[in-house]
């Protein structure tokens, strides 16, 4: 979603002022020897100019309504949950009336204002009025619509394209195995509902390219626990990712029991699919735990150890996914 094309949303007065000291200035290069004839050019053009600049600036912000529906069914959502999707709708057809009225209005007073034989100005202030009346109708629109173009700026900007999704516990090492797979510093994101921000990096092989996104504040805990529109902006995630890791760290460090960890993935599996746990932290955690915790899992675990580098069987299994749409870790 290019947020670069929603212009800022103006008030009714500021769109007035703006429109009507750029018709003056247009009005201002009217040429004719007939003073009458310079009087009714002059003011049909300040009709024109301001009515092209208001409603040319009402189509662009109705193009918002087509810029969310022409996005990634991930942002659809977010926006629906952010904003709520009715309340745009609603207030894009108002603008649009809001157009069209204007839009038929300055012909009329064009025409008149050419078929007069006297007081051009008066005809040309009526239909200033009567913009300033339409525009001041949708005041509470523009509002709305001001408001969700800032909600929208808050908005991660993540690409299209195959995307891994990071999740596990705090502190087993989600942003260390992103930073190590993705070999460079993350970008940070804002996201709905967590005061802590997504990261992103990306994993490239020839042609190949991954987007890889760690979700502190996110897929850390129970959804169980998180009100409705909480849920609702975390399962969004389930319409970006191809694939979901889930970390384990076996070790006491993390402060978090396996037991604890294992709900949380096979809550997580249950919401998403495409679940494939990786285990962190395998040179130090003992054989034991890994063989005791992959028995819990159901299936061999992928093993990392993520503050060391040593990611590469992570990094195969990804871009063996991306290119089969299925994985079977190694024995």
């Amino acid at each position: 979603m290019d947020l670069r094309k929603i212009p800022p949303v103006h008030t009714p007065e500021k769109l007035l002022d703006i429109a009507f000291r750029r018709a003056s200035k247009e009005a201002g290069k009217v040429q004719a020897r007939n003073r009458l004839l310079r009087r009714k050019r002059a003011e049909e053009r300040r009709v024109r100019e301001s009515a092209r600049y208001i409603t040319g600036y009402l189509s662009r912000l109705e193009r918002l309504g087509e810029m969310i529906n022409e996005s990634p069914p991930f942002y659809r959502q977010l926006v629906d949950i952010v904003i709520g999707m009715e309340g745009i709708t609603k207030s894009l057809d108002r603008v649009a009336w809001a157009r069209r009225n204007i839009e038929r209005g300055q012909e009329r007073a064009r025409q008149a204002i050419r078929m007069s034989k006297g007081g051009p100005v008066e005809l040309r202030k009526d239909f200033y009025g009567k913009t300033a009346s339409i525009l001041g109708k949708i005041g509470a629109e523009l509002e709305f619509l001001s408001n969700a173009r800032a909600r929208l700026r808050e908005l991660p900007t993540i690409k299209e394209g195959f995307t891994v999704v990071i999740a596990g516990m705090p502190n087993v090492g989600k942003s260390t195995l992103l930073k190590a797979l993705t070999g460079s510093k993350p970008r940070i994101e804002s996201y709905p509902f967590t005061t802590k921000r997504i990261l992103l990096g990306y994993m490239e092989r020839g042609h190949r390219r991954v987007q890889v996104i760690d979700t502190p504040g996110l897929l850390d805990r129970p959804l169980s626990e998180r009100n409705p529109i909480e849920r609702q902006a975390v399962l969004a995630l389930k319409e970006l990712s191809h694939l979901i890791l889930f970390i384990f760290d076996p070790t006491p460090a993390c402060g978090f029991t396996i037991g604890s960890q294992l709900r949380l993935y096979r809550e997580v599996a249950g919401d998403f699919g495409k679940v494939i746990p990786v285990v962190n932290k395998t040179d130090v955690a003992e054989e034991k735990a890994l063989k005791e915790l992959e028995q819990e899992v159901g299936r061999r675990a992928l093993r990392c150890s993520a503050k060391e580098g040593d990611v590469g069987e992570v990094a195969e299994a990804i871009f063996t996914y991306q290119g089969k749409g299925s994985i079977q870790a190694p024995p």
